[in-house]
């Protein structure tokens, strides 16, 4: 089973189709957002999660079920752990 800390920042995210579906942008709890091209940013579960591979990401999922499992926000944890990787992932991108 994939965890949070099994995804990286910036990993490209690929539906099972084969189809970019964007970058890794954040991290919180139990969803990444998508950093997606020309659209919204998204967030998804990491139980949607096949694999990870290097560099990328493999959602279990097509794109043509995109809109039945994105989310406008991540379910939050309650872990300390995750919460901070959220805080030090959202800090990374501001000082970018």
């Amino acid at each position: 089973m994939t965890e949070a800390k099994d995804i990286n920042m910036g990993a490209e995210v690929f539906a099972s189709d084969g189809e970019l579906l964007g970058k890794v942008k954040e991290i919180s709890g139990d969803c990444f957002k998508v950093d997606a091209p020309l659209a919204p940013d998204y967030w998804l579960s990491i139980d949607t999660v096949q694999s990870v591979l290097a560099g990328g990401v493999l959602i279990s999922f097509s794109t043509q079920d995109l809109d039945k499992v994105k989310r406008m926000r991540p379910r939050l944890m309650t872990s300390s752990r995750w919460a901070t990787r959220a805080i030090t992932a959202t800090s990374n991108e501001s000082a970018a």
